[in-house]
């Protein structure tokens, strides 16, 4: 068990250094980890994402396939892979 924490805080620190968003979900879903790109890059808090979501930065005209996917993947345990476009907080 301490081992599993360990990884998750070398984990945790390496995904908060880099500039790239990074994510990851449970087996339902759920977001449980947001790196620190993402939040300066949206602007949003981690409430906001928590009450509405990731899908309130992306692109309208991207956000229905994108959620098709997502559900997809978490129906199936496939991998989430999709090109999106996705607005800044300014």
């Amino acid at each position: 068990m301490e081992e599993t924490i360990q990884n998750d805080e070398n984990f945790h620190f390496l995904a908060d250094a880099m500039p790239l968003f990074v994510w990851m979900a449970d087996a339902n879903g759920i977001l449980n980890y947001i790196n620190e790109a993402f939040y300066k890059f949206s602007g949003l808090t981690q409430e906001q994402i928590k009450k509405e979501g990731l899908l309130q930065i992306i692109h309208p005209d991207d956000a229905e396939l994108n959620l098709d996917k997502w559900m997809n993947s978490v129906a199936t345990g496939e991998p989430f892979l999709y090109e999106h476009r996705v607005r800044k907080h300014d």
